[in-house]
C-alpha cells in the first residue's frame, strides 16, 4: 500500500512516482502502518510493551487528579458544615453560596473526570495487544465507572441533600 493509495483519486498524490527508489521503499513502508479506513488496523496496534507508558501515565494521572478533586470537594462540603472557611466565620448565606458554587462543581468535575478516565482505560484496552493489557484496561474502566463515576453520583444525592439540611437548621437557629 503506498500514501497514493491512502488518498483521494481526485487529489494529487502525496508521494510522486518520481521518487527515487530507496526513499519510496521507506515512505512505502511508512505508509503501511497508517490504517487505510477507520476500522482497519486500529484493533491490537500496541504491543505490550507499549501499552506500559500509557497506563503508567493514566494511573499517575488518575491518582493525582483524583486525589485534588475529591480534596477540594471535602473541604467545600467542611466549610459548609462547620461555616468557617480558612478560620473565619461566615453567615449561612454565604454557606449556601458556597455549596451552589463551589461544591456542585466540584462533584460535576469530579464526574466528568471519573468518566474521561473510564474512556481513557477504555481505548487504551482497544489498543492494546496482548489480551492480558486488554483485561487489566477493561478491569481499570470497571473500577473507574462503577468506584468513580457512579460512587460520585451516589455520593452527590446522599450528600446534597444532608448539606441542604444542615444549613436550613443552620437559618432556623
Amino acid at each position: 500500500m503506498t500514501l497514493y493509495e491512502l488518498t483521494d483519486d481526485t487529489l494529487a498524490p502525496s508521494i510522486p512516482d518520481q521518487v527515487p527508489s530507496p526513499h519510496r521503499a521507506g515512505l512505502d513502508a511508512v505508509a503501511g502502518c497508517v490504517p487505510g479506513s477507520t476500522h482497519d488496523g486500529l484493533e491490537n496496534t500496541m504491543s505490550s510493551f507499549n501499552a506500559v507508558g500509557p497506563f503508567m501515565v493514566l494511573a499517575i494521572l488518575n491518582t493525582y487528579v483524583r486525589f485534588f478533586l475529591d480534596r477540594l470537594v471535602r473541604d467545600r462540603a467542611d466549610a459548609v458544615v462547620t461555616g468557617v472557611i480558612r478560620g473565619v466565620s461566615v453567615p449561612t448565606k454565604h454557606r449556601w453560596l458556597v455549596l451552589q458554587n463551589s461544591w456542585l462543581p466540584a462533584i460535576a468535575a469530579l464526574i466528568i473526570f471519573d468518566s474521561v478516565m473510564t474512556l481513557g482505560w477504555i481505548l487504551l484496552g482497544r489498543n492494546a495487544g496482548a489480551e492480558e493489557a486488554k483485561l487489566f484496561a477493561y478491569l481499570l474502566a470497571f473500577l473507574s465507572f462503577t468506584g468513580g463515576t457512579l460512587g460520585v453520583i451516589a455520593q452527590s444525592i446522599v450528600w446534597y441533600p444532608r448539606l441542604a439540611s444542615v444549613l436550613r437548621q443552620a437559618e432556623a437557629d
